[in-house]
């Protein structure tokens, strides 16, 4: 599949119609820009509520880091891993329910959630990445699956407090 562009408001396949678009300047081309964000999935950092498509296997590293308005995220089923801070500096999460499927999250994964008061893990979760909760310091809720093990949850200090193992 070839790479598609934005000409005006009109999308394009690439080298289709490209010599007829004209770079535009000012709040136009924001506009551009802002659709073209849209068009590829791109979600803005500013966002209150994230729903993860179904069907995504993995969250990847870094994808939702410093989305400090971010309140509720919901994940699906088919994800089955959490990438390298992938949640980390989202300031105002609350909480969040990670579901069954998904059997390791990553280091740093919630780093520096301050709001986060609690998450669910599902009862597969095999590893927790080192200082994947480092810096929740509101986290009060939290029970770590049997299948876990302590040397799997390096670097818990912030979630230390709330362990149920």
């Amino acid at each position: 599949m070839r790479p598609l562009f934005v000409c005006g408001m009109m999308v394009v396949e690439e080298g289709k119609q490209m010599k007829r678009c004209k770079l535009v300047s000012g709040i136009f081309l924001a506009l551009i820009v802002a659709v073209s964000l849209m068009l590829v999935g791109c979600q803005s950092k500013y966002a209150t509520d994230i729903v993860i498509p179904f069907g995504k296997k993995t969250i990847p590293a870094g994808a939702y880091r410093d989305y400090y308005a971010l309140t509720s995220i919901t994940i699906p089923d088919s994800v089955t891993e959490i990438g390298e801070g992938a949640f980390a500096f989202c300031k105002s999460l609350k909480s969040i329910k990670i579901p069954e499927g998904v059997t390791k999250i990553s280091r740093t994964t919630f780093a520096t959630c301050t709001s986060l008061e609690s998450i669910s893990l599902p009862v597969g979760l095999i590893e927790i990445g080192e200082r994947a909760f480092v810096g929740c310091s509101s986290l009060v809720d939290i029970e770590i699956p049997p299948n876990v093990t302590t040397s799997s949850f390096a670097g818990r200090n912030s979630a230390q407090r709330a362990l149920n193992t």
